[in-house]
C-alpha cells in the first residue's frame, strides 16, 4: 500500500466511524432509553455535533496528495482536540454550569469556522493555502495554545468533581459518573499533546495515524457514554441509571454512601413524606432562617455537614421541594439583594453583590437576569 492509498484509507475510516457513532448518538440507539433524556445524557446533542465534524476533513481523503489538504490535516486536530473535549466536559460533568456565550464562541464558534475555511480552500485539491503557510499554521497554533490552557483548566474542574470538591459551582458535582470521569479526564490533555507532536512533525503520514488512532478512541469512547451513568429524578422517586459508584438506600433509616452496584440494575429511592418534610425544614431552618444563602461559598457539601444527613437523601429533597440547588439559593440571594437595594437606594453594584451574597458583580448580574428571566415566565403564565 502506497503513501497516498494509505492517507486515503485512514480518513475513510475515521470519517466512517465518527459519521456511524454521530448517528447512534443521534437516534439514541442504545437499550436504556429513558423520557428524560438531555437530562442523563446533557451534552448528547454536543457529541453528536463532534462526531459529524471530522467530515471537514474529507479532503484529506479524497486529495491525499494535495498540500491544501495536507496543512489542513496538520492544523486540525490540535484545535478540534482541546475544543470539542473542554465544551464536552463542561456540559457532561458539569451540566449546572454549562459553557457561557462567551466559551461557545470563543471555544466552539471561531475554531469551527476557521477549520471550515480551510476545509473549503482544501477542497478543490489545490495549493492555495500554501501561499501563507506561516500564517495559517501561526494563527492556528495561537488558537490552539489558548485552547490547550482552556482544555487544562477544564480538565482541573473535572478532577475536583472526581475528588468531591464542589468549588467548580457544580449543582450536580456529587452525581456525576466519578468512575466514568477517572478514566476518561486526562484521554484529551494527552491526545492534545500526541496531536502536537504530529503538527510539529509535518508528516502526513503521522496525520494520517493519528486519524487511525483517533477513530478507534472516539468508538471507544461512545461504548463507554452509552452506559447510562447519571441520576435522574422521576417523579417523586429518583432512579440511578449505573455504570458507576452510587449510593444505595432502600429504607428511610438506612444509608450506605459510594456503593458500588451491578451496573445494569436500576435502584429506586423512595422517602417517606414525614422524612421529606423533616429534611425540608432543617434546609429551611438553615438556609433562611439563618441565612446561610449570604455565605458566597455555600454548597450542598456544607448543608449534609451541617444537618448531618445523607447526600442523596438531601439530592432527593431539593430536587423534589426546592428545585435545583444554585437557582435555590440564588433566588434567596436576588431577593435579599431587593430588599437590600430599597432600603439603601445609592449603594453600589460591588456592595450589593457582596451584601447578597455573591462573590462578585459578575456573578450578581447573572443571577439577576436569570431571576428576572423566570419573574417574566411567571408573569406570562399567570396571565394566560
Amino acid at each position: 500500500m502506497n503513501e497516498h492509498t494509505y492517507i486515503t484509507v485512514a480518513y475513510a475510516v475515521l470519517i466512517f466511524i465518527f459519521s456511524f457513532c454521530g448517528i447512534l448518538r443521534f437516534c439514541n440507539l442504545f437499550p436504556h432509553a429513558i423520557k428524560n433524556m438531555e437530562e442523563l445524557y446533557p451534552a448528547r446533542k454536543f457529541v453528536v455535533g463532534v462526531y459529524f465534524s471530522v467530515v471537514l476533513l474529507l479532503p484529506c481523503m479524497l486529495h491525499p496528495y494535495s498540500p491544501d489538504a495536507r496543512l489542513l490535516a496538520r492544523c486540525f486536530w490540535i484545535v478540534y482536540i482541546p475544543a470539542s473535549a473542554s465544551l464536552a466536559f463542561r456540559r457532561f460533568f458539569m451540566p449546572d454550569n454549562p459553557p457561557s456565550r462567551t466559551e461557545n464562541l470563543l471555544a466552539g464558534a471561531v475554531p469551527a469556522m476557521t477549520m471550515l475555511v480551510l476545509a473549503a480552500f482544501a477542497l478543490s485539491g489545490g495549493n492555495a493555502l500554501q501561499r501563507h503557510p506561516d500564517v495559517i499554521t501561526g494563527l492556528v497554533e495561537v488558537m490552539a495554545v489558548l485552547l490547550t490552557v482552556y482544555l487544562a483548566r477544564v480538565t482541573l474542574q473535572v478532577w475536583h468533581i472526581i475528588h468531591g470538591s464542589e468549588k467548580v459551582g457544580c449543582e450536580t458535582a456529587h452525581h456525576v459518573p466519578r468512575r466514568f470521569a477517572s478514566g476518561i479526564f486526562m484521554l484529551p490533555l494527552a491526545a492534545q499533546f500526541a496531536a502536537w507532536g504530529v503538527h510539529l512533525s509535518s508528516s502526513a503520514l503521522a496525520s494520517a495515524a493519528f486519524a487511525t488512532f483517533t477513530a478507534v478512541i472516539g468508538a471507544m469512547i461512545l461504548v463507554a457514554i452509552l452506559r447510562p451513568q447519571r441520576i435522574v429524578n422521576s417523579g417523586t422517586a429518583l432512579t440511578e441509571y449505573h455504570g458507576d459508584e452510587t449510593e444505595e438506600n432502600t429504607d428511610a433509616s438506612a444509608a450506605s454512601d459510594n456503593e458500588e452496584e451491578n451496573p445494569d440494575e436500576e435502584k429506586t429511592t423512595k422517602l417517606p413524606a414525614q422524612t421529606m418534610d423533616k429534611i425540608e425544614q432543617q434546609v429551611r431552618d438553615a438556609v433562611e432562617r439563618d441565612r446561610m444563602y449570604l455565605n458566597p461559598d455555600l454548597t450542598k457539601a456544607d448543608l449534609v455537614t451541617l444537618l448531618g444527613i445523607n447526600d442523596l437523601y438531601l439530592h432527593i429533597v431539593l430536587k423534589d421541594r426546592f428545585g435545583p440547588f444554585n437557582k435555590y439559593i440564588n433566588t434567596l440571594r436576588m431577593e435579599h439583594a431587593i430588599r437590600y437595594e430599597s432600603e439603601h437606594p445609592d449603594v453600589k453594584r460591588e456592595e450589593l453583590a457582596l451584601k447578597s451574597g455573591f462573590g462578585s458583580v459578575r456573578t450578581y448580574y447573572r443571577a439577576k437576569a436569570q431571576y428576572e428571566k423566570t419573574a417574566q415566565k411567571t408573569q406570562c403564565k399567570t396571565r394566560s
